[in-house]
């Protein structure tokens, strides 16, 4: 990603030369907008942006396209966690709420035996749309599923957020080059 930074202009700061980090340039709209400039893509496990620049366009050196052509921002929090950061994520996150500690936080976001997990109950209406209602809304697990309505454990939803994260799309490389160029042009402005 260190070809990114260098095309951000130089400037004269207390008497030493730096580059200007305050510009910030987003793809133009239009550019965006069509759906030709774009391919799916779904992030492995393990996977960091710079291994889908490296591996799609020949280079690290388009980590940033990688990133910003799917509007992230922050690499640490935008980008999806493999299994063991996950975990160690949501142990962190969850440990003062469980009262648990270690792998035993895991266990409690699991636990199909608690209410205290729950963040709400989901079903698929007649239209194929999912709709969700709040846990207080039913007073008791089994009351909900016999209706149809099933639960979103804390654990299972905070896994489902990291997950979606996988699905990105990847400018065509016929265009890199042209953005790229583009890129430059709008940053030295």
């Amino acid at each position: 990603m260190s070809d990114f930074f260098r095309k951000f202009p130089l400037v004269t700061y207390n008497n030493v030369r730096v580059r200007d980090m305050t510009r910030r340039v987003a793809i133009i709209k239009n550019t965006l907008n069509d759906p030709l400039l774009y391919l799916p893509y779904t992030i492995r496990e393990g996977e960091k942006p710079e291994d889908v620049a490296f591996g799609y366009y020949g280079s690290v050196d388009f980590t940033w396209l990688v990133l910003l052509s799917n509007g992230m921002m922050d690499p640490y929090t935008d980008w999806p966690m493999d299994t063991d950061l996950f975990h160690r994520y949501f142990i962190d996150k969850y440990t003062e709420v469980s009262g648990e500690t270690d792998w035993d936080v895991i266990a409690w976001g699991q636990n199909q035996e608690i209410n205290e997990n729950l963040v709400f109950y989901y079903k698929e209406d007649d239209y194929g749309k999912i709709i969700q209602i709040g846990p207080e809304s039913y007073g008791a697990v089994l009351d909900a599923q016999q209706a149809g309505w099933q639960p979103m454990r804390i654990y299972d939803y905070e896994h489902d957020l990291n997950e979606a994260k996988r699905n990105i799309q990847l400018v065509d490389t016929v265009y890199k080059d042209r953005i790229d160029g583009e890129f430059r042009k709008l940053i030295v402005k």
